[in-house]
């Protein structure tokens, strides 16, 4: 949804659900509002008629060295700072 509300946490989304197959890489995680995660529940962004708003890709590492682990969720850590694959 694009929308910029502190209040709101982003989650982590499977652009294709696990249920269908979908892997935690970095080809398929997005993050969206928990109301837009909630919407495309168990569904892929076609199925659920929704668009990404940009493909997902895993960030420049320059961006990593710039956040800190005490500023980023537990949930996040797995995937910032660890090997998955692309």
């Amino acid at each position: 949804c694009s929308k910029e509300d502190e209040s709101q946490a982003l989650t982590i989304d499977h652009v294709v659900p696990r249920s269908k197959g979908g892997k935690n890489t970095w080809k398929n995680l997005v993050t969206a509002c928990k109301k837009c995660n909630q919407k495309k529940g168990d569904k892929t962004p076609k199925e659920a008629n929704m668009k990404l708003l940009k493909q997902p890709a895993r960030p420049k590492s320059n961006v990593l060295r710039t956040v800190g682990k005490k500023q980023v969720s537990d949930l996040w850590k797995n995937y910032l700072w660890e090997n998955h694959e692309s």
